[in-house]
């Protein structure tokens, strides 16, 4: 599909369009590009409306209601975005953030745990 319909492409500039550069040339896919956009409602909409595919990193984006897109996952492995947390060591909200990184942590764990059980099902079915 990439390498024959039209490519709304996600910012080259930014890390996830960075991601989208890195797989297609690991992949040696030569897209037919017709766009390229920082805003991820932005090519949704314009998937919705036929112009294209994209590729983009796959997020909680909420599509709005009433579009026809269509989530499909890479055939193959991709790399993984990287987040880190930074605050001011003698910050008056030092509680607060380490709440907020706990519970990141917590999510992480149970995201962790719930791809191992997948994995596990997957191969006993």
């Amino acid at each position: 599909m990439l390498r024959t319909q039209p490519l709304i492409r996600y910012d080259r500039t930014l890390g996830g369009g960075q991601m989208v550069e890195h797989y297609l040339r690991a992949a040696r896919i030569v897209p037919q590009e017709r766009f390229e956009l920082s805003s991820l409602a932005a090519i949704a909409m314009m998937v919705d409306r036929g112009l294209g595919v994209a590729l983009v990193p796959d997020t909680a984006l909420n599509l709005p209601d009433g579009q026809s897109v269509v989530r499909l996952p890479l055939p193959d492995a991709t790399q993984s975005r990287r987040f880190g947390v930074m605050w001011l060591r003698s910050s008056a909200r030092l509680p607060l953030i380490h709440k907020v990184v706990g519970s990141a942590r917590s999510v992480l764990k149970q995201r962790a745990s719930s791809h191992l059980n997948e994995g596990i099902s997957k191969k006993v079915l």
